[in-house]
């Protein structure tokens, strides 16, 4: 999942920017953590230790006063995180240059208390957002869905179980922090998810993610404790699938 991380000294602004972020991401419904919303470098330093080689979305304000550690800080991002979206907020523009100086590669370069200052973080947020699904899925595969008007790309790795919804044509995808609902025939899943298999009338399974089989219950459970109904008549495929290296 991308991450989104917020480094800012000035804690309004630091609150306004973590407001834009987390609104437009539930207004867009995308699958993006706010995961590091910080006024201290350690933080970010923290966080890179934990997270390299993977991308994030981080928003880094740079000013005069702290303008060395910031500019450390986005090398330091850029060296841990080669593909990582780095934006920068200023109220002015005159240390646009020094990104290029330090060849940071920085996504924007965006001037607070501007008009366009909100909507141009919501941009580079869809940006991101885009260009890190684009990087994934065609290496990892992924399932697209529309839901809320917005056109996705879950990767198959992360997707543990599809589930018929009470509502007809309509199916939930679970992953291990999120459900989606939306329209589409549960019957065309299997084909269409290498690695999945339709358990039951009602569900289609991640086998990658299958934990353990209950036969006697004719239940399956997925890495992270939920339990889906195997079929009788499923059952024996399902363990026969299993078993395959």
């Amino acid at each position: 999942m991308l991450q989104a991380v917020i480094y800012d000294s000035n804690a309004k602004q630091r609150k306004h920017t973590e407001t834009i972020v987390k609104n437009h991401i539930l207004i867009h419904d995308l699958r993006i953590e706010l995961a590091v919303p910080t006024d201290c470098s350690t933080d970010i330093l923290a966080h890179l230790k934990d997270n390299q080689n993977k991308s994030g979305l981080y928003f880094l304000r740079l000013e005069q006063h702290d303008k060395t550690t910031v500019l450390e800080l986005a090398k330091q991002i850029r060296e841990h995180q080669p593909s990582a979206f780095i934006v920068f907020l200023a109220t002015q523009a005159k240390y646009a240059h020094l990104c290029f100086f330090h060849k940071i590669a920085a996504m924007d370069y965006i001037i607070l208390g501007t008009s366009s200052a909100d909507q141009r973080m919501g941009e580079c947020i869809d940006t991101a957002y885009a260009r890190y699904l684009a990087d994934k899925a065609p290496h990892r595969g992924g399932y697209q869905i529309k839901s809320n008007g917005q056109t996705r790309v879950i990767p198959f790795d992360e997707i543990l179980y599809f589930e018929s919804h009470h509502i007809p044509h309509k199916m939930i995808l679970h992953t291990e922090d999120s459900s989606i609902e939306f329209y589409g025939p549960i019957s065309k899943v299997e084909e269409n998810c290498p690695g999945f298999y339709r358990c039951h009338k009602s569900f289609v399974i991640n086998t990658r993610h299958v934990r353990t089989i209950d036969s006697p219950a004719r239940e399956a459970t997925l890495k992270n404790g939920a339990k889906v109904l195997v079929s009788v008549r499923r059952l024996t495929r399902l363990l026969e699938t299993l078993k395959s290296p």
